[in-house]
């Protein structure tokens, strides 16, 4: 399957995310940010962290939906290790990126 971006984001299991008034479109604009990613890896944290920002969503809540996307095979992810703070040594990050083989950037 080809995604592209601006395209409906869809959804992990019947209406879920995409029909909730505010888990919706921050759903939509992951998507997006997948997306328009193309092959690139996105740092999961950091883009819950921006969308829920315009959204009144909790971070962790679109970790979540990232996680069951994942599950649900619309993502693929890798494990990146950062340096923690406050001495805690290194952690591993989820980055994801859209599972098809194919990213249609052309209507970007």
């Amino acid at each position: 399957m080809c995604y592209s971006r601006g395209m409906n984001a869809p959804d992990i299991s019947k209406n879920y995310p995409s029909k909730g008034r505010k888990i919706g479109p921050a759903w939509a604009d992951v998507w997006d940010a997948l997306t328009g990613a193309g092959r690139d890896w996105t740092d999961g944290v950091v883009l819950a962290e921006t969308v829920a920002a315009k959204h009144p969503v909790s971070p962790d809540t679109l970790r979540n939906i990232l996680h069951s996307a994942k599950r649900a095979g619309l993502l693929e992810i890798r494990h990146v290790a950062v340096t923690a703070t406050a001495g805690r040594g290194s952690r591993l990050r989820t980055h994801y990126r859209i599972a098809s083989l194919e990213v249609d950037d052309a209507e970007s």
